[in-house]
């Protein structure tokens, strides 16, 4: 018997799963959190069904009389179906085909404060409503304004975190204290670097090996966290510009290798980058000008060289070395001014460059061989007061065909003149010691 009665329930669900129950008659469309979802009545209402703890119907959230199970009605029978009749009306149609038309209680809806379903982000709007607290019906649905966009700082977004510039792929480091950034998927021609990536910061970045095939890549920002990079043969890239107070201590070799559209590099205030590696700036021949700051102690072999449209550079008071051939070929170098404290400049530091003068600070004690050879238009050279220069290295001074004058200034300690150190200086009427 009571496997029949439960049978006979169960259908009971299914009619009712068709019929429309509501004694909350709103225009709603969305089921209740706990209700059985059934079809609208005759105000397009969509009711929401319920067991109670008790065992009685529930409908719209309104605990009923009648019970979900084992409800007699007239001559003992229970209930078989429920359905709405063409006014509306519920009838609960019993085991022995009688009907009743029945009145479900009522309630007076309550609503509640607005509830989020999903939050605004900074360039989405966000999606709220308010429903009855008693039967959970709908009562208003609104949008919530986005936040009015991103606020990127450092390459992600203050308010919401997210990346400036989307496809860069992130390695942690060996140490696991920070990341390393690769080009990844990114396909932008403006790359924000984050400054961090799972609340580690950013320390590298580093295009690769195949950084050649990047001919997209027009600009890049660098956060302050970084402390090396590489851009070497990127064929496109114009403008690099490094955050202030950054913690990078090196230009590091080849960083800018090869970058032949390079046009502007911005290294930040506060800089404390003490050298320039070897071929750091290798044939970036678009580059007109470098400021360095005045922490770089080193300038190395070749970092400059080759920069054919590099007009003028100011070698700061820090420096004390400068490399072989460390502006080699720099045909458009017109002005160099010398670190007042620079010690030696190496073999062809300035070899085939347009230098038009030059004065060798006193502090220099070393002019490697070939130093300023073949730099055709220069005319004239002059060594400081008190020099410290002890000998003048063979060739130093080679085929400079326009070079009218070397004078050296009193209490020069020379002593040493190399083979050919003024050769084929065709244009040279006299050197005062």
């Amino acid at each position: 018997m009571k496997q029949w009665i439960t049978a006979i329930i169960a259908i009971s669900l299914f009619f009712l799963t068709f019929g429309v129950l509501s004694a909350c008659k709103s225009e709603s469309n969305i089921q209740g959190e706990q209700g059985v979802q059934v079809g609208a009545d005759k105000d397009g209402a969509m009711p929401t069904i319920a067991i109670s703890e008790d065992g009685y119907w529930v409908i719209n959230g309104v605990k009923t009389e009648y019970k979900a199970t084992e409800q007699e009605g007239e001559n003992g029978c229970v209930i078989e179906s429920v359905y709405y009749d063409a006014n509306g009306d519920l009838v609960v149609v019993y085991t022995d085909k009688t009907e009743q038309t029945v009145t479900l209680p009522t309630h007076t809806h309550m609503e509640s404060a607005w509830i989020v379903d999903t939050e605004a982000t900074c360039d989405t709007q966000g999606l709220r409503h308010k429903e009855c607290m008693i039967c959970h019906t709908y009562m208003e649905i609104g949008l919530m304004q986005s936040k009015g966009g991103h606020i990127y700082k450092r390459g992600s977004c203050t308010v919401c975190g997210d990346f400036q510039t989307q496809g860069l792929s992130f390695v942690e480091n060996e140490d696991g204290e920070g990341f390393d950034v690769l080009i990844g998927e990114c396909t932008d021609s403006e790359i924000y670097i984050p400054a961090y990536y799972k609340k580690k910061p950013v320390v590298s970045v580093n295009f690769g090996e195949d950084s050649q095939l990047l001919d997209f890549v027009r600009e890049v920002y660098i956060p302050n966290t970084v402390k090396d990079f590489t851009f070497a043969q990127c064929p496109n890239i114009e403008k690099v510009c490094v955050e202030d107070n950054s913690s990078l201590k090196k230009i590091g070799e080849k960083a800018f290798y090869n970058c032949s559209a390079l046009r502007e590099l911005d290294l930040g205030e506060n800089s404390k980058i003490q050298s320039i590696e070897a071929w750091a700036f290798y044939g970036c021949s678009s580059l007109k000008s470098i400021t360095l700051p005045e922490t770089v102690t080193t300038i190395a072999r070749y970092a400059v060289a080759y920069c054919s449209s590099l007009t003028d550079m100011t070698i700061p008071n820090s420096v004390e070395n400068i490399g072989d051939g460390a502006f080699a070929g720099c045909k458009s170098l017109k002005t160099v001014q010398l670190s007042n404290r620079l010690k030696t400049i190496e073999e062809e530091a300035f070899i085939d460059t347009g230098i038009l003068s030059v004065t060798i600070p006193a502090s220099v004690e070393k002019l490697g061989s070939g130093a300023f050879r073949e730099c055709e238009s220069l005319k004239t050279v002059t060594i400081e007061k008190g020099s410290q220069l002890q000998s003048i290295s063979i060739y130093a001074f080679l085929r400079c065909y326009a070079l009218e004058k070397v004078a050296f200034e009193e209490n020069s300690k020379l002593e040493f003149i190399g083979d050919e150190a003024f050769g084929y200086c065709t244009s040279l009427k006299y050197i005062d010691i």
